[in-house]
């Protein structure tokens, strides 16, 4: 499996988080004089470990791809 998350995906997440956090705060934390936001917790939570998930497999394709050129580069 290939995780992948672009720009648009982030922004979906975030927005989703975003917008529904208002809602779900008040059933979750009514009366809470500073609330968590569990919503936009868990979606920047998502985005960050997907952004970095992608971005190391990005690295080791590029390494997998160097190791195969070998050094002929010098």
């Amino acid at each position: 499996m290939y995780v992948q998350i672009r720009r648009p995906e982030r922004a979906v997440y975030l927005g989703g988080g975003a917008f529904l956090s208002p809602m779900v705060t008040v059933w979750l934390e009514a009366g809470e004089p500073q609330p968590v936001h569990y919503p936009l917790l868990v979606a920047v939570l998502v985005v960050a470990v997907l952004s970095n998930v992608a971005a190391i497999r990005r690295f080791m394709a590029l390494y997998a791809i160097v190791k195969v050129r070998g050094d002929s580069g010098t």
